[in-house]
């Protein structure tokens, strides 16, 4: 049996928030990717995790990160 990586992970977390569709898990796991990963590396999770959604679990997730990039955009303003 081979462990599981770190980001493969956080893809499997942010899949799981996106069909549980938890706004709140979802802020605080995306501030969580926001402080450790690169832009391109939350891309690299964001990419897997939509392999696993559904067409509405990946558009709610689409529109929860939009969301919290704009909120966190108006706090850093």
């Amino acid at each position: 049996m081979s462990a599981v990586s770190e980001k493969e992970w956080l893809v499997w977390r942010m899949a799981s928030v996106a069909i549980a569709t938890d706004a709140i898990a979802l802020e605080q796991l995306s501030n969580e990717l926001i402080s450790q990963y690169t832009d391109s590396e939350l891309a690299g999770i964001w990419r897997q995790a939509r392999l696993v959604l559904t067409e509405e679990d990946e558009c709610w997730l689409e529109d929860e990160l939009y969301r919290i990039l704009v909120e966190n955009s108006q706090v850093a303003a």
